[in-house]
């Protein structure tokens, strides 16, 4: 997921001016301008469908989640990979196993005379 970069207004003194407004501007968009070049330079070589700085920057303008084989294309991952279970050497506690387990009852407990 890419999302846009914010900052707290709660921490800002009370007179707070138009030009620290617009120093505070150019800082965030700075930073967007160099997180954009990073996912470039970082997806570029591997991708098979290479974004542009035009996407990428309009994707952390708007919040943006990508699926498993986009992001793929994209060179945002290297692979899809699904978890494969074990088959053997390994217990799962399956509803169904544990029906089968035989239910004790529990032992009163006694008071000490």
């Amino acid at each position: 997921m890419v999302h846009q970069t914010t900052f707290s207004k709660d921490f800002l003194p009370q007179n707070y001016s138009q030009f620290d407004v617009q120093k505070a501007l150019n800082e965030l968009v700075s930073i967007e301008l160099k997180t954009a070049q990073i996912i470039l330079a970082e997806t570029t070589a591997r991708a098979q469908t290479p974004l542009t700085i035009d996407q990428v920057r309009a994707a952390i303008f708007q919040t943006t989640i990508v699926g498993a084989p986009q992001a793929l294309s994209y060179g945002i991952i290297d692979a899809i990979v699904e978890p494969v279970l074990p088959s053997s050497d390994v217990l799962y506690l399956t509803e169904t196993y544990l029906a089968q387990i035989p239910v004790t009852p529990p032992v009163a407990a006694t008071s000490a005379p």
